[in-house]
């Protein structure tokens, strides 16, 4: 649900499921003469920076039948702190994001993000962590929950805060983290000015993870983890006699590898469930999970990554619990000169829905093309495409779309 720019990860002890390989544009973006040197500030790093993008969207409410494009401008600020300490960690972020529609004002909205997280080095091989962050978003028109009466996306705010330990002996070594995240959705109004409310999907998520690993090899690790999750709904506003809290469980068995410093990556398989507390709705009983995320370094020039997840989804669906959606993709870059990226990428996503009623399933196709520019340590240019469709077997629930997107980013 989180818009990516908004991702904010609790400092790492640890890189388990993290790839160590640099890609082609990872490699490019740090070399000496295209790298932002940042501005010191005694033992911190400051990073300032702003992106400013104009894109054409052609179905920006991504509907079958109410197709309407427009051009969106967006501006969005940034500064990231980080600690310049031999020991402990400290880090921080803020990014503010304008989206002005040129045509379709009402669309228009404001998120914005700030957070900061840190790990303390207790002794060799053990280190405690936590992070706090909050965040205000704007539920994109393309998310299977939204509301397409809406009159606007659908604002929400989540406040989120994880703490976690690790312990490395030797070969062995484990993780636990607990993760607590507040959802709270703002009101909004039909098109025809009826009340849209949305105070039954405010929740508080808890989840807590353990990680046990076993160091195969010198870049290689055997992992098991298991998961726990409890969604707890608010109960009022609308739909107050429905209850949509929930209990869910993952374990799964992986292994982490490192061939030759061309190919690395992760992958895992296990079994996942999820428990209603309302019988109105079905169980998702014992399914299979899986995910991996692998990176192969044909050349110190391009790169290819694919990745894949399998989980359970929350729904704003009637008569349905959740979904299981399972995704799949590839990309890949290809550096023509020392400072020109071009970038391809394509996906497909199943979602299949947990139903009394008839079962939704929607298949989503993505693909997209990008090249970046570097003009200097402080600018670069990008010019992408990506195309998206929709096949549901709900009426109205097809779309395609398609957007061509400018960018200028300014980093110091």
């Amino acid at each position: 649900m989180n818009t990516p720019w908004m991702a904010f990860a609790l400092v790492s002890f640890v890189a388990p499921s993290v790839l160590a390989l640099e890609s082609a544009g990872e490699a490019m973006m740090r070399q000496e003469a295209y790298k932002p040197l940042n501005i010191k500030a005694g033992s911190f790093l400051v990073a300032p920076a702003v992106d400013a993008e104009v894109m054409y969207n052609d179905n920006i409410f991504a509907s079958e039948t109410n197709e309407k494009s427009d051009f969106v401008t967006t501006v969005r600020p940034s500064v990231a702190v980080k600690s310049n300490w031999n020991r402990h960690a400290l880090n921080a972020r803020a990014i503010l994001e304008q989206n002005d529609y040129a045509d379709n004002n009402d669309e228009s909205h404001t998120n914005a993000f700030a957070g900061v997280d840190g790990k303390v080095d207790v002794l060799r091989g053990t280190a405690l962590g936590g992070g706090v962050s909050w965040q205000r978003a704007h539920e994109e028109r393309t998310s299977p929950n939204s509301a397409s009466a809406s009159d606007k996306p659908i604002p929400y705010e989540v406040l989120t805060a994880t703490a976690g330990a690790y312990r490395d002996v030797g070969l062995v070594n484990a993780r636990f983290d607990t993760r607590v995240e507040a959802y709270d959705y703002d009101n909004t109004y039909t098109r025809t000015g009826g009340l849209l409310n949305n105070d039954g999907r405010d929740r508080n998520e808890f989840t807590q993870t353990l990680r046990l690993g076993y160091k195969a090899g010198a870049h290689n690790e055997i992992f098991i983890k298991a998961d726990l999750n409890t969604r707890a709904y608010d109960h009022k506003g609308a739909g107050a006699n429905i209850n949509r809290s929930s209990h869910g469980r993952r374990v799964v068995a992986g292994y982490r590898f490192d061939i030759t410093g061309k190919t690395a990556g992760d992958i895992y398989a296990g079994l996942m469930n999820r428990r209603y507390v309302d019988p109105a709705f079905n169980d998702i009983g014992n399914t299979l999970t899986y995910g991996g995320n692998v990176q192969w370094n044909a050349s110190g020039l391009t790169t290819l990554k694919a990745r894949t997840n399998r989980s359970i989804e929350e729904t704003t669906t009637a008569a349905t619990s959740g979904y299981v959606a399972t995704t799949y993709s590839v990309s890949a870059e290809h550096a023509v000169r020392r400072n020109v990226l071009m970038e391809g990428n394509m996906a497909y996503e199943t979602n299949d829905y947990e139903s009394t009623a008839v079962a939704r399933k929607d298949t989503l196709y993505t693909a997209g093309l990008g090249a970046t520019y570097l003009i200097n340590r402080n600018l670069k240019a990008k010019l992408a495409y990506d195309f998206t469709r929709r096949d549901s077997n709900v009426a109205g629930g097809d779309y395609d779309r398609n957007r061509v997107m400018v960018v200028f980013s300014a980093a110091f």
